[in-house]
């Protein structure tokens, strides 16, 4: 057994997040341009593969406007009658297409958008999504 993660720590008045991540699925930062990063760093392997596994760290810097999108595999996996996967494509393109609305109203449409992806195939896998903005 093991599990993914990613745990980031938010320093508001610097605008930097220092995080590590676990195997998971790499964050995406969205500029208010609609411009996406993916934060490729993986800091270590799933935790419970191994025991005494050492991990780094990475920081990135948010600017005003920018939102950090973190999800689960269960978004990209997502899949409908014709065996066809949401995929990453699918997701960044809706993500920038969207960019503009608030963190609650993006990850509203994202499952809606989901939902009809899936048109009646039982989810097969968690659907997890947070979205944080930098207001300023």
């Amino acid at each position: 057994m093991f599990v993914t993660l990613i745990v980031g720590i938010i320093d508001l008045r610097s605008g930097t997040m220092t995080y590590c991540n676990a195997g998971h699925n790499p964050p995406l930062l969205i500029h208010p341009s609609g411009d996406t990063a993916c934060l490729q760093d993986i800091h270590g392997i799933p935790l419970g593969i191994f025991d005494n596994v050492e991990y780094s760290s990475g920081t990135v810097r948010f600017s005003e406007g920018d939102l950090l999108f973190l999800y689960t595999d269960g978004v990209t996996e997502a899949i409908r009658k014709d065996d066809a996967f949401y995929g990453e494509e699918r997701m960044v393109e809706f993500i920038r297409n969207n960019h503009s609305l608030s963190p609650a109203c993006l990850i509203k449409l994202l499952k809606q958008d989901l939902q009809e992806w899936m048109a009646g195939v039982e989810q097969a896998d968690d659907i997890t999504l947070l979205v944080v903005k930098n207001k300023g």
